[in-house]
């Protein structure tokens, strides 16, 4: 006990002798002796809460909420707690909450306890910060020639529905995918009868997500008394109405499918754009029986 005796402590209890009577003959024949000691605590704190291992989907801010640590005291002392990070995000800090910005990747917690003895207890908690996937939706055409991009017909069975295809892109495989139409897989055929805005939601095999949403316009190509014939738009200027069996060959030669005056606002875009994109030539001379520029 001597490392732990307070110098200056030992008392001489000679005042025993007038709180028991004949103290030398019936009790001792030396006095007590009072002496303080101070007794160093080297128990560490014992750690309550530490989780091993959280995982977070990217988001915008960057800043996410990391489990606190805890830890008890054998005499319930006062603790203090401090951390630091390394790997993809590098800070240090004191408390036991390390919430905030984290960059993408992995990165370990080291916590510390430490009480008023200096004795400490740590403890580590991996956080990775997953990529999310990306997600597109190309355009999509009901027929290969003849039609606009994202536009369904009414009254042409062959071009009434459209393919649409999402493509992701990053994360982690394997994707999961979730249309509003209903479809799980990365395609979905649908076939509304009004201006639709169709949405997939591309799930990684993280958990992480990303979505992605095309409109599908509806044109009404129907014409005739019996509205049994179909509209096009022949050589870019004349709507003319023929049968359902005359529409492929129309087609084949660059007539589009509906009239050339569609009052569709987007549609009437994609006219525009698809009129422009056709290849023209001019032949000089014209005729020529021989040779031409």
């Amino acid at each position: 006990l001597n490392a732990d005796y307070l110098p200056g402590s030992a008392n001489i209890l000679t005042d025993v002798t007038s709180l028991v009577s004949n103290f030398g003959s019936t009790t001792s024949d030396h006095y007590p002796v009072f002496s303080r000691f101070r007794f160093a605590n080297t128990t560490a704190p014992v750690v309550t809460t530490c989780t091993e291992t959280v995982s977070f989907c990217v988001v915008t801010n960057n800043s996410y909420s990391i489990p606190a640590f805890v830890a008890t005291d054998d005499c319930g002392d006062a603790i203090a707690y401090s951390y630091a990070i390394t790997g993809a995000t590098e800070r240090n800090g004191t408390g036991n909450d390390a919430s905030g910005t984290f960059n993408i990747g992995t990165s370990l917690i080291v916590w510390t306890a430490t009480d008023n003895w200096g004795n400490a207890a740590t403890c580590s908690t991996t956080v990775v910060i997953n990529a999310n996937p990306t997600v597109t939706i190309a355009d999509a055409y009901a027929l290969p020639t003849g039609t606009l991009a994202n536009t369904v017909y009414i009254g042409y069975v062959p071009a009434s529905s459209v393919t649409l295809t999402a493509e992701a892109n990053g994360g982690t495989p394997a994707y999961a995918y979730s249309w509003t139409s209903g479809s799980s897989t990365a395609t979905a055929s649908v076939s509304p009868v009004t201006a639709t805005n169709y949405t997939v939601t591309v799930t990684d095999a993280n958990g992480c997500q990303a979505t992605a949403d095309k409109t599908i316009d509806v044109l009404d190509v129907r014409s005739g008394k019996k509205l049994d014939k179909v509209t096009v738009c022949h050589n870019g200027g004349n709507s003319i109405s023929i049968s359902a069996s005359a529409v492929p060959a129309h087609l084949a030669h660059g007539d589009m499918l509906g009239g050339c005056t569609i009052t569709s606002p987007a549609a009437n875009a994609r006219m525009g754009e698809a009129a422009i994109s056709k290849l023209t030539v001019q032949v000089l001379p014209n005729p020529s029986p021989v040779a031409f520029t």
